[in-house]
C-alpha cells in the first residue's frame, strides 16, 4: 500500500488504515524503529484497547460486570439515582 507522508505540526506522518489497527488490537502506543529495510511499527505489549465487544457473549459479560459495579456502589452509598437515566456520585474527602 502506498501512502503519502503528511505534515503534522513540526513533524511528518502517515495515516494508518483502521483495518490495520484493528488487526493489531487497536493499540494506543507503538514502538517505531528504523531498520535497513525501512520503518517497523510494533504495538507495545499491554497497551492494547478494543472499542467494540467482539460478540454477544462478550457484550453480555460487560453488561453484567457494569451492572454489578453499579449495584455495589448503590448499596454502599457511593452513588444514587437522580433521574430516569442519571446517577450522582458521592465524593468523600
Amino acid at each position: 500500500m502506498i501512502k503519502k507522508i503528511r505534515r503534522i505540526g513540526n513533524s511528518s506522518g502517515i495515516i494508518i488504515p483502521r483495518v490495520f489497527l484493528e488487526q493489531l488490537g487497536s493499540p494506543t502506543e507503538v514502538d517505531v524503529s528504523p531498520t535497513e529495510e525501512g520503518i517497523i511499527i510494533r504495538p507495545i505489549a499491554g497497551r492494547i484497547t478494543r472499542g467494540k465487544p467482539r460478540d454477544e457473549d462478550e457484550t453480555e459479560g460487560l453488561l453484567r460486570l457494569a451492572s454489578a459495579k453499579i449495584e455495589k456502589n448503590i448499596k454502599t452509598g457511593k452513588v444514587r439515582w437522580t433521574g430516569k437515566r442519571e446517577m450522582e456520585r458521592k465524593i468523600s474527602l
